[in-house]
């Protein structure tokens, strides 16, 4: 006969697990550029970001690029009761990646490698893109990702090791107005990942951009899981560009803003920027009473 008393106690043991091992999730991973822009541009018409975002991007340039990405996120609390253990967690973490872009050719794409660290989370993402133009002035592309999720959250060591695969298209309707479509994790590897991103980037004379995104899960309530993205982008010289952006994510239950500045050269393009998250429902977040998530990210790109 089976001990009940030991057959719960194993359940409960399972169960108590099983939201670190299921739940336990890193953010999407952003370049500097995206997060001065709070994540915003699946319609701009943007370079190496085509690794990560919109891979149909690549297909409208003539040139080569490679970029290191060096970033630090850290969590602060507001809350005294907090302080103490957010002490003894150091719950800081460093997160770095390279991105290849070859556009020069007839195949264009990217290849990237991407390492996260997230409180007792780890992320290594390696991927590959290529996008074509269908028109003058329409492009497609697909994305390619092999990652291996870690969690080291109770002394032990869960992975998860998954592939995922990325559409995405962009359409020039004028030299103003470009939008962009992509659909993310198309064969469902994680249910959560199963999305559509909409977006749109409106150059004024110029001097002001104005970009937006919306995103959703196509196969729960839209509703809840909506994220909006927006951000202003003003160009101050010929090669300045200054950026500020505000996102609110409906399924994380977070929402915050980011900053930033790009110097771009004929070789050399720097990129600086700075991004905050908090939760409006810590129930739902990653994210505890009173934490501010703030990640500083630095790039460098040669253009070639």
């Amino acid at each position: 006969m089976i001990n009940i008393k030991f057959a719960l106690r194993n359940l409960l043991l399972v169960i108590n697990i099983l939201p670190i091992i299921v739940l336990a999730r890193v953010r999407e991973y952003e370049t500097t550029r995206l997060k001065s822009t709070a994540g915003a541009g699946v319609g701009s018409i943007l370079l190496n970001e085509s690794a990560i975002l919109n891979p149909a991007s690549v297909a409208y340039f003539n040139m080569s690029s490679v970029q290191v990405q060096m970033e630090k996120q850290a969590i602060t609390s507001q809350d005294q009761d907090r302080r103490p253990l957010t002490d003894q967690w150091s719950r800081s973490s460093q997160n770095m990646a390279i991105i290849a872009a070859d556009s020069k050719r007839q195949v264009k794409g990217t290849s990237s490698i991407v390492k996260q660290e997230e409180s007792f989370d780890r992320r290594q993402r390696m991927s590959i893109s290529i996008g074509a133009p269908m028109k003058k002035t329409s492009a497609i592309g697909f994305i390619f990702n092999q990652t291996k999720d870690q969690n080291l959250g109770d002394g032990k060591t869960y992975e998860d090791k998954y592939y995922q695969l990325i559409f995405g298209a962009t359409h020039v309707i004028d030299q103003n107005l470009s939008i962009g479509v992509v659909f993310k994790d198309l064969f469902k590897a994680r249910p959560d990942d199963t999305k559509i991103i909409l977006g749109g980037q409106y150059v004024m004379k110029n001097i002001l951009t104005i970009i937006f995104d919306m995103e959703s899960n196509y196969y729960q309530n839209i509703q809840d899981t909506l994220t909006f993205r927006g951000a202003l982008q003003v160009n101050i010289l010929s090669d300045l560009y200054l950026r500020a952006g505000y996102f609110k994510d409906n399924l994380l239950k977070e929402s915050g803003t980011g900053i930033g500045a790009s110097w771009v050269t004929p070789k050399l393009s720097f990129d600086l920027a700075i991004k905050t998250t908090r939760a409006f429902d810590a129930k739902y977040s990653k994210l505890q009473r009173g934490e501010t998530l703030r990640e500083t990210s630095a790039s460098v790109a040669y253009l070639f």
